[in-house]
């Protein structure tokens, strides 16, 4: 491939934006598909070249690691593609923050290593956390030439580094454990993601960091990051709060049930929803100083997302006895119910509302902190009060706390902005409408017309399903999402 130049006047991003947002999101969706289905054959492959205890051992660093994972870039890479114009001194100060937070990270992780080994009992765990606190420093080398392309929106050329670094780390991992490496083939593959990342990074992008300093405005966009950090931070709080409330009080069986539930029913948000906000921000970023082409464009990417994500949220509601069978066994009945009530949560959470994107573009994260603050206090009050009712009250509860709190943040998140509630309401009224209004009718036609077969029911159940959505949001609604 040959090397990109980076522009910091994105000027030329202005042009033909929607269809620059629209390439984006398929080449992030694409990404994300082929990395899972890289990560699913290289799990079945290492499951019969390992044992049970190595993916164990390697996992018990986990925790530690997944949360200063929520620092490995302090933000900075979010400040460099939201920052409206940005100098070469900027960017370089913020290269070599982001290497000086990832060596840090790397020493915590070190320090780490005797407690983590004694905790666990496990004298082997001392190395293992050491070896794999260098992904953070490996991060830190490459998040400011990763936040470049994105800033530049050169998707297509970040999806092939995205992939290369995967597969090579899986190649890696398999080769080594061929070999007879055990645990620390899992080790080498935590570590080749990054490393390659940084490699492929260096080679392709043409800038590269000068002398250590600290340019004027820096210690501005690192108060800025430092913001995006503490929101990273209190969303993993709140996405781990149901798991460890589970895992304690209600035992081994009840968590799996609901961990692969919640897996299952957050696949939507993270396939779709995730790269496309991926492109919006470097987007938006771009006509940050224009409010009728910020407000145009957030209105148009809420109504699309919506349409997509919508419709497949109640189709798990509607399937998810099919669905639990086809995809887990009859021995996972116990989740259909599970399934169920948390679909209405995915239908929550994958309703986009932009207050991210526009506080992030107009440089109001302090505003959506605080925002986090009652979102996460909220959730976790309404999960420890479902936990009464067990693994079915901590989805009724995890689903509630979530529904009820979409209309406050749109109320809170939206002053000063560009948009209006009105905005929100008007871009997801016809895929909300069409998609309850779908839901109904199918309901009823299913409990007319059961078929004996598991599988042909759902046949029936999904073709009538979507075919009658699209009916009615084209027809009856008269929207045309294309």
């Amino acid at each position: 491939m040959a090397k990109e130049e980076i522009s910091l006047d994105r000027k030329h991003l202005t042009s033909n934006l929607e269809e620059r947002i629209a390439k984006g999101a398929l080449f992030n969706i694409f990404t994300r598909l082929s990395n899972m289905i890289i990560q699913f054959g290289s799990v079945a492959i290492l499951a019969r070249l390992l044992e049970p205890k190595d993916f164990g051992l390697v996992a018990m660093v986990g925790v530690a690691l997944e949360l200063f994972m929520n620092f490995k870039d302090m933000g900075l890479s979010t400040a460099t593609i939201q920052r409206e114009e940005i100098t070469q001194e900027q960017v370089n100060s913020l290269f070599w923050l982001n290497v000086l937070a990832g060596l840090l990270l790397t020493l915590i992780m070190a320090s780490l290593g005797p407690l983590v080994s004694k905790l666990y009992n496990e004298p082997r765990l001392l190395l293992v956390t050491v070896c794999l606190g260098t992904v953070f420093l490996f991060e830190g080398l490459s998040a400011q030439h990763r936040a470049l392309m994105e800033r530049n929106m050169l998707f297509k050329s970040l999806s092939i580094v995205q992939i290369t670094s995967q597969l090579v780390s899986k190649v890696v991992a398999i080769v080594a454990a061929y070999l007879g490496c055990g645990y620390w083939s899992l080790v080498f593959m935590g570590i080749s993601v990054p490393l390659s990342r940084s490699v492929l990074l260096w080679s392709l992008l043409t800038w590269r960091p000068r002398f250590p300093s600290m340019a004027k405005g820096a210690w501005e966009m690192l108060k800025f990051g430092l913001n995006i950090s503490g929101t990273r931070l209190l969303e993993f709080v709140t996405e781990q709060w149901d798991n460890f409330l589970i895992g304690k009080y209600l035992g081994p069986h009840a968590l799996g049930i609901y961990s692969r539930s919640y897996n299952f029913l957050a696949s939507p948000e993270k396939l779709i929803l995730w790269p496309f906000s991926q492109t919006m921000t470097p987007a938006l970023s771009a006509i940050q100083d224009d409010p009728d082409r910020l407000r145009e464009k957030t209105v148009w990417a809420v109504e699309r997302a919506s349409f997509v994500l919508h419709p497949i949220c109640l189709w798990i509601f509607l399937c998810s006895k099919e669905l639990i069978y086809i995809l887990l066994g009859p021995k996972w009945h116990e989740a259909t119910a599970v399934c169920m009530i948390l679909a209405f949560w995915a239908f929550a959470r994958s309703t986009p509302t932009g207050s991210w994107w526009m506080l992030i573009v107009l440089n109001r994260v302090a505003r959506f902190i605080k925002w986090r603050l009652v979102e996460t206090f909220s959730i976790c009050a309404g999960i420890l009060i479902g936990l009464k009712g067990g693994v079915n009250g901590v989805a009724l509860g995890l689903a509630i706390s979530t529904l009820s709190l979409k209309v406050p943040e749109v109320l809170y998140c939206y002053r000063e902005t560009p948009i209006k509630i009105r905005h929100f309401f008007s871009s997801i009224m016809p895929s909300f409408t069409s998609s309850f209004i779908t839901l109904g009718i199918m309901s009823y036609l299913s409990y007319i017309f059961s078929f004996s077969g598991l599988l042909l029911n759902f046949l029936f159940k999904t073709v009538f399903y979507f075919g009658l959505y699209l009916f009615i949001n084209w027809v009856i609604f008269k929207k045309d999402p294309i």
